[in-house]
């Protein structure tokens, strides 16, 4: 039921962009790293063609998005070769970018996005969430959004503006993409 719950959240939020959801269907909780799940993590890279992912840093809280986030990182180049058959065609490798940890937990950024003209846009996108929200409130105590204001807030203090998204490159051979692919002022 929670996984339900989820997409259709997800797919709330996505709206809101006008974005194509992507949803490979896996039970909240229970990633694991096993050849079915990378290859739809290859086929999710393959249908998007990005130039360019983010992913969860290894220092994230929560087991799935560090695994997710693994995961991503290691299919970005089997999603490039040919040989690898799967629902899509082959794709370039992306350049890869590790997004904050919540609250910057032990995450330490290279590079800062101002992402001041859009808090309203993903505060909004953000409270699609509400099962998250109802769970952050339980647990915690916080207002789901307040995190993600205070952590704009403080790097955006950090990179000068008054909010800002924090990111590190992904130094892994080969090299696709560097930081002139994010957004500048």
């Amino acid at each position: 039921m929670i996984a339900a719950t989820r997409h259709e959240e997800a797919k709330a939020s996505a709206a809101i962009l006008g974005a194509h959801l992507i949803w490979m269907d896996f039970d909240d909780e229970f990633l694991t790293d096993n050849r079915e799940t990378r290859e739809r993590f290859i086929d999710a890279i393959r249908e998007a063609r990005p130039d360019v992912m983010f992913i969860h840093s290894i220092l994230d809280h929560h087991p799935d998005h560090r695994l997710a986030g693994s995961i991503a990182r290691d299919a970005r180049i089997p999603a490039s070769v040919p040989l690898f058959v799967t629902n899509f065609p082959p794709t370039p490798i992306p350049t890869v970018f590790e997004m904050d940890t919540e609250l910057g937990n032990h995450f330490e950024p290279e590079f800062y996005v101002d992402v001041t003209r859009v808090m309203e846009t993903k505060t909004a996108m953000l409270s699609s969430h509400k099962s998250q929200a109802a769970w952050m409130m339980h647990v915690f105590g916080t207002e789901f959004t307040e995190n993600m204001l205070i952590q704009g807030r403080f790097r955006g203090a950090q990179a000068c503006t008054q909010y800002a998204e924090g990111f590190k490159l992904l130094h892994d051979w080969p090299y696709a993409g560097d930081a002139r692919l994010l957004p500048s002022k």
